[in-house]
């Protein structure tokens, strides 16, 4: 994780230097009927780590075809001032904590793939099984997973234009489920950045209030540029 970090900081900061932005945001694509026509819209879902990029940029909410998502990225990507997103990888580094094929049933097919790498996961000592709900050591398990193994994508990384912004929250206690911002309010929630802190940040600090511009913690440079 720190390693993948650090290469996508300098990717985001070289972006910013040529006059993008990079974003600690998955993107994704949902082809729906929309005034009876087939369409593709864009999406990028901003979050701190282990918070639910990858899996809401993951997941296929169950739509019948030809209605489907396509996957882009579930980490970081470059917006342009064109309104496109470049990506970054062609591997995903997600959170194994709680993962099953019933929620979950694209990322859990990743995971158990022969080319999964796995770190800080329970293993059978017996059987070699994997159990992704044993968290005696550590709640911050780890798998990195080929792109090609996860149903819904395809040959591409770019997103060619962002329709929506979500901004993953957390704060279930004082916030309904969904809601629908304003530009006004879109810009506060992006320069606040609340949300939780997680395992996969400070685990000490789990569950309690966070705030980091553009729920972006790796940014360098000045945050207000």
């Amino acid at each position: 994780g720190e390693i993948k970090k650090a290469m996508l900081r300098q990717v985001m900061y070289w972006a910013k230097r040529q006059g993008n932005l990079g974003l600690h945001a998955a993107s994704k694509i949902m082809r729906v009927y929309r005034d009876g026509k087939l369409r593709d819209f864009g999406f990028l879902l901003f979050g701190l780590s282990a918070t639910g990029k990858t899996t809401l940029s993951c997941h296929p909410h169950w739509l019948h075809y030809p209605e489907r998502v396509v996957i882009r990225q579930d980490d970081v990507v470059i917006l342009k001032s064109d309104g496109s997103a470049v990506g970054t990888e062609e591997s995903f580094y997600m959170k194994t904590e709680g993962l099953d094929p019933n929620s979950q049933p694209l990322l859990y097919a990743a995971a158990i793939s022969p080319r999964a790498i796995l770190e800080n996961v329970h293993v059978d000592p017996e059987t070699g099984k994997v159990d992704f709900f044993d968290t005696t050591l550590t709640s911050n398990g780890r798998a990195m997973v080929k792109r090609r193994d996860i149903a819904f994508t395809d040959d591409k990384i770019d997103l060619e234009k962002v329709d929506f912004i979500i901004f993953i929250n957390r704060r279930y206690d004082v916030l309904p489920p969904v809601v629908r911002l304003t530009p006004e309010w879109a810009a506060a929630a992006f320069m606040l950045g609340e949300s939780i802190e997680t395992s996969a940040g400070d685990p000490a600090e789990a569950g309690k209030l966070r705030r980091v511009v553009g729920t972006n913690p790796f940014i360098v440079g000045s945050k207000d540029e």
